[in-house]
């Protein structure tokens, strides 16, 4: 498990961790040196030997984005625990800086739907989502799709029409693309 984190976080380095922004504002890769990656494999190899709550994993991931300071995966966990101890509030700035290096959108429909179901900003959600379904379309997150989140938002804000009409939307989509069988129960 461990080495298969390494290689994930190695990938991932390589491929988007290393993006430094110039004057100019075109981004450019800069590769680690030898030194600098060892000492990132260190402190990530570290990471997993800590329960996701202590003091020590934190301390491995802050040494890791010091090398890296652009790996959104990395900035997801540090928010992770905070977001498990209810703190989304304290959490979120971390899950922001996840989404903002991000270059897939991965996070932002996490954001999203961390916003809808746990922190429970439901403007701010349906921000995020509008956001995310410009670049992926109405995909999915979580087991469910983007219209069906905002169709919770909407009936959480009280506006029932528009909540009505997406989740009818979620419930017709189903239908026609697999089958009565597969409209989820929650719809």
């Amino acid at each position: 498990m461990k080495t298969a984190f390494q290689i994930f976080i190695l990938l991932f380095v390589t491929q988007f961790g290393c993006a430094q922004k110039q004057s100019n504002k075109v981004e450019t890769k800069k590769k680690l040196n030898a030194q600098d990656s060892t000492r990132f494999v260190k402190y990530i190899d570290k990471v997993g030997e800590f329960p996701l709550f202590s003091m020590k994993r934190q301390q491995y991931l802050d040494s890791a984005l010091s090398i890296v300071p652009r790996a959104a995966y990395l900035w997801q966990q540090k928010a992770m625990p905070l977001f498990k101890q209810k703190k989304y509030e304290t959490g979120m700035p971390y899950l922001d800086s996840a989404v903002k290096y991000d270059k897939k959108n991965n996070w932002l429909q996490y954001r999203a739907f961390i916003k809808c179901i746990f922190q429970k900003s439901y403007r701010e959600a349906i921000n995020d989502f509008d956001l995310v379904q410009k670049v992926n379309g109405n995909s999915y997150v979580m087991d469910h799709s983007y219209e069906f989140y905002k169709g919770l938002c909407y009936l959480q804000l009280n506006k029932f029409d528009s909540a009505e009409y997406l989740i009818s939307k979620c419930i017709t989509e189903e239908r026609k693309a697999r089958g009565e069988s597969w409209i989820h129960n929650l719809h």
